[in-house]
C-alpha cells in the first residue's frame, strides 16, 4: 500500500503539475526531469524488472580499437531457458500487480513480448524524460510500458487524454 500511495505522491508531483509550466530556473528543471523518470524506474524496482537479468546476453556491444572491430558481450551469460524464465517470473509479478491482464500463457507471452518491445526500444530501466518530452514515437511506447507496469494510474495516458497538459 505504501508503495502505490508513494507512487501517486510521485506522480502528483512531477506530472500533474507540468499544466502549470516547467520551472524556469536550471536547477527546478533538472529536478522536475528527475522526478519525471523516478516514476517508471519505482515501478520497474517494485516489480523487478532488471534488463541485465532478463536479456543477460541478447545485445552485443561492436568496440573499434586500432580500427577493428571486435563483438563483446555484457553481463552474464545465460541460457535462452534462464532468461524466459526470468522474464516469465516477472510477467507473473506484473500480473500479480494487475490481476485483470490474465492469468492465462496467452497473456503471459503477451506480457513477454511487450517487455522484449520495452527493451528493445531502449525504455526498460532506461526511460528518459526529456526524450518523452520531444519524440511522440517515443512518447506513445512509453505510454504503452507504463500502462502494463503501473501501480494505480497511468499518467502517460491520462497526460495525452486531458488537453491541459
Amino acid at each position: 500500500m505504501y508503495e502505490l500511495a508513494t507512487e501517486v505522491s510521485t506522480i502528483s508531483t512531477a506530472y500533474l503539475s507540468l499544466n502549470q509550466g516547467l520551472p524556469t530556473d536550471e536547477l527546478g528543471i533538472l529536478k522536475k526531469i528527475a522526478a519525471m523518470e523516478k516514476i517508471v524506474s519505482n515501478r520497474e524496482r517494485i516489480i523487478g524488472i532488471r534488463r541485465d537479468n532478463m536479456y543477460a546476453n541478447a545485445k552485443a556491444t561492436i568496440i573499434e580499437e586500432d580500427g577493428e572491430v571486435q563483438e563483446t558481450r555484457k553481463g552474464k551469460e545465460r541460457s535462452a531457458e534462464k532468461l524466459y524464465e526470468e522474464k516469465r517470473k516477472v510477467a507473473m509479478k506484473i500480473i500479480e500487480n494487475n490481476p485483470t491482464l490474465g492469468e492465462d500463457e496467452t497473456s503471459i507471452a503477451e506480457i513477454i513480448t511487450k517487455l522484449d518491445n520495452a527493451y528493445a526500444d531502449d525504455i526498460m530501466n532506461n526511460f528518459d524524460a526529456v526524450k518523452y518530452l520531444l519524440d511522440n514515437n517515443y512518447r506513445e511506447k512509453v505510454r504503452d510500458y507504463y500502462g502494463l507496469i503501473m501501480g494505480t494510474l497511468n499518467v502517460f495516458d491520462m497526460m495525452e487524454k486531458i488537453p491541459t497538459y
